[in-house]
């Protein structure tokens, strides 16, 4: 398992599915790029993720505290759909400075919306590191956390919001990250199965992720 310093240079991200988030309205390569990397054991999901910028002593940070409105800030969102049936998700924001955001969403049928669940907290590790252009980002989830587990397909989606200059992408091409429709379906590799039908990513080696995009 990586140390959850920041620092991305544990061997077992060499390992790892990777993915550049691309502009959420065109699907287009971003000005200033994300890439993120993505790996599991039998205890956690684990994301790098390496996200380029002009100047990142101007990033945005003006949250400090758990579940305030991080997502105004520059930051990353993870989003877990863990049974891939668009009826309820998990939604987890962290900024530069390691502040976190995070709740779960259940779809209620007689209001026709998704019910927000404020005390959904897991126990998820996070850390920044900062060079001058660059911001490096680790992340480690409790799969007991997102209920999900090797083998089985599920949905996930990754947004950056950028708003230093007013950018943002995503895992998929999506007009918003909250848009189950448009997920990409991840699994984690188990030995010698066939997990996902032409999927971007691909190998056969246990506790690598595999991704498939929905596109609009």
């Amino acid at each position: 398992a990586p140390t959850i310093d920041g620092n991305l240079d544990d061997p077992v991200w060499k390992q790892a599915a990777q993915v550049t988030l691309v502009k959420t309205n065109t699907g287009e390569t971003p000005k200033e790029a994300t890439k993120v990397k993505l790996i599991a054991d039998t205890q956690h999901l684990y994301v790098g993720a390496v996200l380029d910028d002009a100047d990142t002593s101007q990033l945005i940070t003006r949250q400090s505290k758990r579940d305030m409105q991080i997502w105004q800030d520059d930051c990353l969102e993870l989003f877990v759909d863990a049974n891939l049936d668009a009826k309820s998700y998990s939604h987890m924001i962290t900024n530069a400075i390691n502040a976190a955001q995070d709740y779960r969403y259940q779809f209620d049928q007689t209001a026709e919306t998704y019910i927000l669940d404020r005390k959904w907290n897991p126990d998820w590790q996070r850390k920044s590191r900062l060079t001058p252009q660059k911001w490096f980002l680790e992340i480690a989830v409790p799969l007991s956390d997102l209920a999900i587990r090797p083998g089985t397909p599920f949905g996930l989606q990754i947004g950056r919001e950028n708003h230093s200059i007013k950018e943002y992408s995503a895992l998929t091409k999506t007009r918003r990250f909250t848009n189950i429709a448009n997920f990409a379906v991840a699994v984690i590799g188990t030995s010698g199965k066939l997990l996902a039908e032409t999927p971007t990513l691909s190998t056969q080696a246990p506790g690598k992720m595999f991704l498939k995009g929905h596109l609009d």
